[in-house]
């Protein structure tokens, strides 16, 4: 599941996960997520930090209330120092598995990504923070 208010990116997130086998549902608005998360059941969720209405931070405590054992790959174009306050945000809530990845993306490291095992690997999302 992707989760970005740039739809441009959500395309590109989905041809790509789409390429690796993955089924891929995608929104563009954040209020829309408890839906869409709701009826599609992700295994991931790739989620923007900053976008209008929600933002990924407001999603993640929906996701830490839930109890939710999707693997979260927070997503921003801003600093890697905001990157790293959100993936601890989300392990301080008792997500199961979070880490982070900086836009715009590319596809090794969506690959990369994705493909990453589950569960926490502080040496590779610090890798992904850098990419």
């Amino acid at each position: 599941m992707v989760v970005d208010d740039e739809w441009e990116v959500c395309e590109s997130v989905r041809q790509i996960a789409q390429r690796f086998g993955y089924e891929v549902c995608v929104t563009s608005r954040s209020r829309d997520f408890q839906a869409a998360y709701d009826s599609f059941q992700p295994d991931i969720v790739m989620l923007d930090i900053v976008m209008p209405d929600m933002d990924g931070v407001e999603i993640l405590k929906q996701l830490a209330a839930r109890d939710s054992r999707s693997r979260v790959i927070m997503m921003t174009g801003y600093s890697d120092g905001y990157l790293a306050k959100a993936v601890e945000l989300g392990r301080g809530l008792g997500l199961a598995s979070i880490s982070g990845v900086q836009k715009p993306l590319t596809v090794s490291q969506l690959k990369r990504v994705l493909k990453k095992p589950a569960g926490p690997d502080k040496e590779s999302e610090t890798q992904a923070y850098a990419s």
